[in-house]
Formats: C-alpha cells, sequence, structure tokens
C-alpha cells in the first residue's frame, strides 16, 4: 500500500546498508534503491519524483523534526550520524546541533550502536532544506548486514491547509464568534515541510 504524505510524516529519508542491496519505499509510495554505507558522510542520493527529493525535508515556520533510526551492525563497529541544512537548492549543506533522545547531548555528530533511537532538532526555522547523512566505522569490508534507516516526522503538516477563514457574527447574535480551533489555525500558518512550496 502506498503511503500518504501527511500529519508531519516524511517517510523514510534515508536507507542504507554496506553493499547497497535492497529497496524501501518512500513516503510518496515510491520504490527507491538503498545506497551504500561507507566509511564517508554520504546522504542518501535518490531519485527526484515529480520534481522533488523525498528524502529532502522542506523546512517552514516552527518545523521542529523528531528522526527515528534504526541501526543494526555485523561488521561495523557503530554508525555516525548528522544533521543538515541549507539555505536553498544551491547553497551549502552545513551541520546543525540534533538532541539525542536516549540521553539529552546535543551535538552536530552523533554515535549509534545497533538499536533502534530518536533524535530531534529544536527547530528548522531558519532553513530551506534539510538532510540527514551517515557514515559507519568499519572493521572491515562493510556487509549488507550493516544499515541505517532513518524516518522523520516534523511539526508541521506536510499538506497545504485551506486559508484562514473568517468568522463574522451576524447582527442579531448576542455571543462571541465562533472561533475555529487553535491547533487548527497553527497547521493554517504552518508552511509545507516535506515538499517544495
Amino acid at each position: 500500500m502506498a503511503l500518504t504524505p501527511k500529519s508531519g510524516n516524511c517517510g523514510i529519508v534515508l536507507s542504507k546498508n554496506g553493499t547497497a542491496a535492497g529497496t524501501y519505499t518512500d513516503i510518496s509510495g515510491t520504490t527507491q534503491s538503498n545506497t551504500a554505507l561507507t566509511t564517508a558522510y554520504t546522504a542518501q542520493g535518490d531519485a527526484a519524483v515529480g520534481g522533488r527529493y523525498f528524502s529532502i525535508v522542506y523546512g517552514g515556520a516552527g518545523s521542529a523534526l523528531s528522526l527515528f533510526v534504526d541501526v543494526a551492525l555485523s561488521v561495523a563497529t557503530d554508525v555516525k550520524l548528522k544533521v543538515q541544512v541549507r539555505y536553498d537548492s544551491s547553497g551549502t549543506w552545513t551541520d546543525i546541533q540534533s538532541v539525542r533522545g536516549d540521553t539529552g547531548t546535543t551535538l552536530a555528530e552523533h554515535t549509534f550502536v545497533a538499536g533502534s533511537f530518536a533524535l530531534q532538532t529544536a527547530s528548522i526555522t531558519s532553513t530551506g532544506e534539510c538532510r540527514v547523512v551517515a557514515k559507519a566505522t568499519a572493521g572491515g569490508p562493510l556487509a549488507l548486514a550493516d544499515s541505517v534507516v532513518f524516518k522523520a516526522r516534523s511539526l508541521c503538516a506536510f499538506q497545504r491547509a485551506a486559508p484562514r477563514q473568517l468568522h463574522r457574527c451576524q447582527p442579531a447574535q448576542q455571543r462571541p464568534c465562533r472561533q475555529a480551533n487553535p491547533s487548527q489555525l497553527l497547521l493554517r500558518r504552518q508552511l509545507i515541510i516535506c515538499e517544495r512550496a
């Protein structure tokens, strides 16, 4: 079943293993190839779908990001991860700090052994694009069982919300206007996080 990009779900934004074998399904429902986990930092390098790269999170106002990490090790002794941002598609990727959920440690580079973990950003308000990169510390040639998978969720909704509606009282009404739910208004003020505006 194809995934539906909504409710801040950006799906898999990075899927790597030591031999680049296998595939995964991105948030658009498109089958993408896993890419190689190496001893140098690399991004996902997925194929564009409709002019968008779903491994890149497109940021907007109040776009706090949660990243869910699954790491498996065979030959590798650990996997190192970074969150990077840039101004736009012509800009240079630069590292930003993120918070490791299980320890509370705030760093630009996190080191993980096998297991499942979470990273969070306080905000990516000031950026246009965000991605994750990974590398392994190898004790020999990396294997299929050396892998890392990132899934992302954002505070912002993926889909563009409807324009804000004005609520006016009728002259005969003697009670306050009914206002929209504050959480709905908040979503209406958000920019698209997982697709280009």
